[in-house]
């Protein structure tokens, strides 16, 4: 009877373990199809590729070279990390056997672009960083960058968390070196040294900045390890793997499906998404990505082939350039292979965009496996037709006065604030954009955590931001409260929501307009906000559906272009904090104003 059970219980097992064949949600998709789209710019992906037989090309790097010597100059080959197994680049005159073996196996890589016209990025992977560290990473760096004779082709540089890359005007690649937010950071004490960033909370701040500048634009985000995945990294395991858990040759059933299950529940390595520290990185990476409709992760990590739709979000797994891996075909997954391969990801000029996936074939030859649309064209700006004539004078609140009245209980508990000013209409000069300051165009929303905010630019070059005075809740409650979950428009109307909007009430809505005059005073540089009622307008274009028709501050954006103003300093050049940073510790030519310093620093606290 135990050996019944025993026998059911293996068969349900491996029932449901992963495998190497091809798996399709529909299978139409295994068929290639024909595209009369104009071709923006293509991007030849492989990852984990870094194993080739001494002196030559592995077959995967064979079929890659081949589809890289046919394609034209807007084209971007990106190798997604493990670029050299096992163990990252040696020194060679410390290790010369396994200095060889690694140089190797980058040859083979950067061999595949020798016919190339287009770019070629290789970004960091787990196995490039181990046992060496950063002095390894650095090492491969150098000496991609020397074979190339090009820099910018390994990114993110020295060993930093984020790097990003035009590509076009509607392009954008993010590279990420995930392995920098999962390694130890106390095995590396030096690994920040030369990196702007020095926490990983900064990289997120960084990494949301760029999705949100970004946002109407394709945004490719390469990095090594995969936000989803059904294969080995994602508990998903095949037979061989039950049995030979550690890759042995002695089989071990049972006692190889019980390691496995203790793998994927507990965690313990850093490398697999169920660890704590991967889990972290995921969850605010899928959360960040929802900032935009246009976002694409391509990754490596698992031996595998995989597309998956979730969250919102694609994924584009093409880690299979020098093994193999099983996968199981789950949840969002449109397509998985075990097989040796690499994908192809085609941007049209119209903003969509199609992935092809492409394997071996019994003969070693390349092998069609794999099409999808990624993302569906842009969406045509319909402007509707808004009046072309506004009163001078608007009266208008900032909160209605339904919204203002509170009980006396309510008002016992929370106070009685500034919630009249709130409620209080006032007469404000109506605005047309596109006559304000010589003609304003709308740019992009801005990527604030508690404003609604958009960027206007001068035709000049120079910037402004339009801010409306109700601050919005949920932008709040995204950035305190909920970083590793998206949840904006989910409190809509909801009691939630009208607590915090009653907790804003607790500053004047009016203070910043008193800032300019109290910093003159004092003899501190500031930005000029004057109040206007915004009505809906043709000058919106399709930023009407989240704008207009409210109260708006619109002051100069701290950035390049305001030298004629005084209070600017009459700076034309504007500078982050970091790079001013960067500045005083590289070179004792630059200089703080200790006096200006000090005094907007007590005019802050103030």
């Amino acid at each position: 009877m135990i050996k019944q059970y025993t026998l059911i219980l293996l068969l349900l097992l491996f029932s449901g373990c992963a495998t190497y064949k091809a798996k399709y949600e529909n299978p139409n998709e295994a068929k290639d199809v024909t595209s009369t789209k104009e071709v923006s710019h293509t991007f030849y992906l492989v990852g984990d590729a870094g194993k080739s037989p001494m002196g030559e090309m592995n077959p995967a790097l064979k079929i890659f070279r081949n589809a890289l010597s046919k394609a034209d100059k807007n084209s971007t080959a990106i190798f997604l990390g493990d670029n050299i197994y096992p163990a990252g680049f040696p020194d060679k005159k410390d290790f010369p056997t396994t200095y060889a073996e690694a140089k190797n196996h980058l040859d083979a890589q950067i061999n595949t672009v020798t016919d190339f016209k287009g770019k070629t990025i290789f970004i960091p992977g787990n196995h490039d960083w181990y046992k060496f560290g950063l002095k390894g990473l650095e090492r491969q760096q150098r000496y991609i960058q020397k074979k190339l004779d090009k820099k910018n082709v390994f990114l993110p540089e020295n060993g930093c968390p984020i790097d990003d890359v035009k590509i076009s005007d509607d392009i954008i690649l993010i590279t990420i070196d995930t392995e920098w937010y999962l390694t130890n950071w106390d095995k590396h004490p030096t690994m920040n040294d030369n990196c702007e960033i020095k926490d990983r909370e900064k990289f997120f701040e960084e990494l949301e900045g760029l999705i949100k500048k970004n946002s109407n634009k394709t945004t490719i985000i390469a990095m090594h390890h995969p936000m989803f995945s059904y294969g080995s990294h994602g508990g998903q395991y095949s037979v061989r793997q039950h049995l030979f858990p550690t890759n042995g040759s002695i089989p071990l059933p049972i006692l190889g499906s019980i390691i496995n299950v203790l793998r994927k529940t507990s965690g313990a390595s850093i490398e697999d998404m169920q660890n704590s520290r991967y889990t972290e990185l995921r969850k605010r990476l899928v959360t960040l990505a929802q900032y935009s409709n246009k976002v694409i992760f391509t990754s490596g990590h698992e031996h595998t082939l995989q597309y998956i739709v979730e969250d919102n979000t694609p994924q584009i797994v093409s880690g299979s350039g020098a093994k193999k891996g099983a996968t199981r075909l789950m949840n969002g997954s449109k397509f998985s292979s075990g097989q040796m391969g690499y994908a192809m990801l085609e941007v049209y000029t119209d903003g969509s965009s199609r992935i092809r996936f492409f394997g071996l074939n019994e003969d070693e030859k390349e092998k069609f496996l794999f099409t999808s649309e990624v993302l569906s064209p842009n969406r045509s700006i319909e402007v509707k037709n808004y009046e072309e004539t506004f009163p001078t004078v608007v009266e208008a609140s900032v909160y209605t006065e339904e919204e203002v009245v509170k009980s006396g209980l309510f008002k016992s508990i929370w106070g009685e604030r500034y919630r009249d000013y709130y409620g209080m209409k006032v007469a404000v000069p109506t605005v047309r954009l596109d006559t304000l300051f010589g003609g304003l165009k709308p740019v992009r929303k801005g990527g604030g955590h508690q404003s609604k905010s958009l960027r206007l630019q001068h035709s000049s070059g120079k910037q402004y931001v339009m801010r409306a005075l109700r601050k919005s809740a949920e932008l709040y409650l995204q950035s305190m409260a909920f970083k590793d979950q998206y949840i904006v428009g989910e409190f809509d109307n909801t009691f939630t929501e009208e607590i915090l909007s009653d907790f804003y009430t607790g500053s004047h809505p009016y203070a910043p307009f008193t800032i300019g005059t109290l910093s003159d005073a004092v003899d501190i540089y500031h930005t000029n906000p004057q109040l206007y009622y915004v009505p809906k307008q043709k000058a919106l274009e399709d930023f009407n559906e989240t704008f207009g028709d409210e109260l708006y501050m619109i002051e100069e954006h701290v950035s390049d272009g305001h030298g004629n103003l005084a209070s600017f300093g009459f700076s034309n050049t504007i500078i982050s904090t970091d790079d001013l940073i960067k500045n005083l510790r590289t070179d004792e030519k630059y200089k703080v104003n200790k006096e200006a310093y000090v005094r907007a620093r007590l005019f802050d606290m103030m």
